[in-house]
């Protein structure tokens, strides 16, 4: 089980990755299929699925792997990256 004390808050990660974002937290969530009232929701969870995160990050054009290193694994999983390519595969 993880150490909660460690435990990367990846609500608060996208939130503030959005936030410094040049496109509006309106037009990110639309994109991510989401409203603006479900992104505030989402911001509010430390354990945020992946699958979510990929979403907003593909609005963004945005990698998460960076701040939230189990992003790595979950893209190599999907079939979003190959394990020696640094660039996503969104389609």
């Amino acid at each position: 089980m993880e150490n909660n004390s460690s435990k990367i808050h990846r609500g608060s990660i996208l939130h503030a990755v959005a936030s410094r974002h040049e496109r509006s937290i309106v037009k990110i969530a639309n994109d991510a299929g989401y409203d603006q009232s479900t992104f505030y929701v989402h911001i509010k969870k430390d354990d945020l699925p992946l699958d979510i995160l990929f979403k907003y990050g593909k609005s963004m054009n945005h990698d998460f792997s960076n701040e939230i290193p189990e992003m790595e694994e979950y893209l190599l999983v999907n079939g979003l990256r190959k394990s020696n390519d640094k660039s996503l595969s969104y389609d």
